[in-house]
């Protein structure tokens, strides 16, 4: 007996939360609805917590940086120890 997986033949732009019933211009706004609040809570999200990466230099040494969009605070060319640092000062800050 085959089973049939509608769900894994959404059309393109289809919402997952929609019937199969809806017209085509129901199921392309709802889509842009559904990307729109996706993208809004990653950016609320996104810009609650520091942005964190490392650089190389050509000794192969490792660096740290960050930013901290809240408080408008940045660190650069940092070490692990201090990086760890850094960040838990943020985080009392925080609590206080």
């Amino acid at each position: 007996m085959r089973q049939s997986f509608r769900w894994l033949n959404r059309q393109p732009g289809a919402s997952r939360f929609l019937p199969a019933g809806f017209s085509r211009a129901k199921r392309a706004l709802s889509f842009g609805v559904e990307r729109v609040s996706q993208w809004i809570v990653a950016h609320i999200m996104m810009d609650a917590e520091p942005h964190v990466w490392y650089t190389c230099d050509p000794d192969g040494n490792l660096w740290w940086n960050a930013d901290d969009p809240v408080r408008g605070r940045s660190l650069r060319h940092a070490t692990e120890a201090e990086m760890r640092v850094w960040l838990e000062q943020r985080h009392i800050a925080a609590e206080a």
